[in-house]
């Protein structure tokens, strides 16, 4: 006999012997699934908060990155306009000491000048 043939005539045999006896249902097992499914509802809701939670710590890092770095591009810019100005106002006191130097050379000369002339007379 095929094995398939066998084991459907098990089943059937099954069938045909067993017996079903209707059951009142039990309030406390009634009461313990609600429970579990109560318990169950509030640990997927807790997990999902926590999620949640991490995903709006991690855009407000972002947003947080976002401005450090606009910050620090804009404080780079002023360093770079401080230090152009820096040595253009160095460059501009060389020029005036340059002058000052010309003009005390000048100054001496006409002194010194004046001074000879004086004394030819």
């Amino acid at each position: 006999m095929p094995p398939g043939l066998l084991q459907r005539r098990d089943h059937t045999h099954w069938l045909s012997q067993a017996s079903f006896a209707l059951e009142a249902h039990d309030p406390a097992r009634r009461r313990m699934k609600w429970a579990g499914l109560v318990l169950l509802v509030l640990l997927l809701v807790a997990a999902a908060r926590g999620v949640v939670a991490d995903l709006l710590d991690l855009e407000a890092a972002r947003e947080d990155q976002a401005l450090a770095t606009a910050e620090a591009d804009r404080l780079r810019s002023q360093l770079a306009v401080e230090a152009a100005t820096r040595r253009q106002l160095e460059q501009h006191a060389a020029d005036l000491g340059a002058e000052v130097e010309e003009l005390t050379r000048q100054v001496e000369f006409l002194s010194a000048r004046k001074g000879s002339g004086t004394r030819a007379n």
